[in-house]
């Protein structure tokens, strides 16, 4: 099966179940690190408080990531840090080609 390469305009929807009240944020690999995620019934979270957290990144152009993993964390009020990674890789390639050098055409 060939793996989905996500390109400029996609959107990465990562989703964390954890305990209602807390802080919750995601990493893609080293590429984007503290990405935030919400649990208040807005920006795809179906239900506030419900301990399930809804995070978003549209992807941009010029953007490359290889092989990353997806970290999520959860950080109560104490910063007491809970992560999990999940074991699926993803990859982001949104580099435009380099500039065409020539072009011909015969009749």
């Amino acid at each position: 099966m060939q793996k989905k390469i996500l390109s400029e305009g996609d959107e990465l929807i990562v989703k964390l179940i954890g305990d209602p009240g807390n802080t919750a944020k995601f990493d893609i690999g080293d590429f984007k690190i503290g990405i935030p995620m919400y649990d208040d019934g807005t920006r795809g979270d179906e239900k506030a408080n419900d301990g399930i957290y809804i995070g978003t990144y549209k992807v941009q152009k010029g953007d490359f990531a290889k092989e990353a993993r997806i970290t999520g964390y959860l950080i109560n009020r104490n910063g007491n840090k809970s992560f999990n990674t999940i074991f699926e890789r993803i990859n982001i390639d949104s580099i435009p080609p380099d500039p065409i050098v020539g072009v011909k055409a015969k009749r």
